[in-house]
């Protein structure tokens, strides 16, 4: 069953679609108007059980009746049917699962110093987060859910809890990229934001190794067949006045994959000193959504390996997955929340972030992928079991 609910655009610019999902995504996103497949609806039942457990309690915040009547009803639309797998394993755990009111005792968000950017109210997102986690585990270990269950519903999870806090654009995050109905400004991330302006020092260091394609391996080969490399944002302004000066390229098999492009300004104004007011110009470039069909299945099979017990593989899956950014907006909350799920149905709980770590960044600044994973323990504040 669908429905086709006309909202304000600005402040649901866009039309989303959820259908079934076995064996990969299907949204499709349009501007003006949002729409769902729906459950049935006594699985209201469930939902009112889970939000009760934000307004009693412990819980430092508690949503007005009308609030929470309007999460539910968001939760409730952006399900797949019933007859769908995921919804109906999803569905189960949430009416089976007790959802107590305790506040989450671990933070799951980066620790910054004081010159980042404010991440917003942490207790909010650390207790959503934790809930979240509960009912992946859940999934995975009395529904056997799939790596691309696993996934899906830590996509809309990060969808769910951007709603709830109300963040920019709330209804981009976890959303997968679908040709053809994005702007181009969801392939690159700009430096701008002091949320990621630590990374350009490392940036303006790096330079070209053999553990990547060059920049002018890279380039020719966009020359001869720009069908494969050329990316949509290219043609926009904003990478008009950049330099192309590296580019990840992952490996599955003999197959290289082009990955995360760091385009920079070579001129003065890079040298400036950046403020909120006098903005880096530098920016990641994510791949095209022509990439996530070649490497979600290869990140699945990796998630797969984890579910069997080879918590080895976790490294891989958060370098592959930041990497592919496959979602629009919050790739970091949706494979970490995939990544801790895992570990708790392996028995082990993951330690928190060291202080000044912001793991997705440190994912887009690491070129070589073994590398990364060999140094994957330097991320935590305490020791890793694996």
């Amino acid at each position: 069953m669908s429905i086709h609910q006309r909202l304000p655009t600005e402040n649901y610019p866009l039309k989303v679609e959820l259908g079934a999902l076995q064996t990969e995504y299907r949204m499709k996103i349009q501007f003006q108007e949002l729409s769902f497949d729906v459950l049935p609806k006594h699985s209201h039942l469930s939902l009112c059980k889970f939000f009760d457990s934000f307004s009693h309690g412990h819980v430092k915040y508690s949503p007005t009746k009308e609030l929470e009547m309007e999460y539910i009803e968001k939760f409730h639309q952006a399900y797949p049917s019933n007859n769908d797998q995921l919804g109906s394993n999803v569905l189960s755990v949430l009416k089976d699962f007790n959802f107590s009111p305790t506040v989450a005792s671990q933070n799951f968000l980066a620790k910054p110093p004081v010159e980042w950017a404010n991440y917003g109210d942490t207790a909010i997102y650390c207790n959503l987060f934790s809930k979240g986690v509960q009912i992946a585990f859940k999934g995975l270990q009395d529904k056997k859910w799939s790596a691309s269950q696993l996934l899906y519903f830590a996509g809309f999870w990060r969808f769910f809890i951007a709603n709830v806090r109300k963040n920019e654009a709330a209804n981009e995050f976890g959303v997968i990229k679908q040709d053809p109905i994005h702007e181009d400004a969801h392939y690159f991330t700009p430096l701008a934001s002091k949320k990621y302006s630590y990374a350009l020092k490392f940036i303006k260091e790096k330079q070209v190794t053999k553990t990547y394609q060059s920049v002018e391996a890279y380039d020719e080969r966009s020359k001869k067949d720009n069908t494969c490399l050329k990316r949509r944002c290219y043609e926009t302004d904003y990478c008009s006045e950049l330099t192309l000066k590296r580019v990840v390229v992952g490996r599955i098999g003999n197959k290289a994959i082009p990955l995360t492009e760091t385009w920079i300004k070579y001129d003065a104004l890079s040298k400036h000193i950046i403020t909120d007011h006098n903005p880096s110009t530098d920016c990641w470039v994510h791949p095209s959504e022509d990439t996530i069909p070649i490497v979600l299945p290869y990140i699945e099979a990796l998630i797969l390996k984890a579910i069997k017990g080879d918590l080895s593989v976790i490294p891989k899956i958060h370098w592959w997955y930041i990497h592919l950014a496959p979602v629009i907006r919050g790739p970091g909350g949706t494979i970490e929340l995939v990544i801790h799920a895992l570990c708790q149905l392996n028995g082990v709980n993951l330690p928190e972030w060291k202080e000044g770590v912001a793991p997705s960044i440190e994912v887009l600044l690491s070129d070589d992928e073994n590398e990364f994973c060999k140094n994957y323990h330097l991320l935590f504040e305490s020791p890793l079991p694996f």
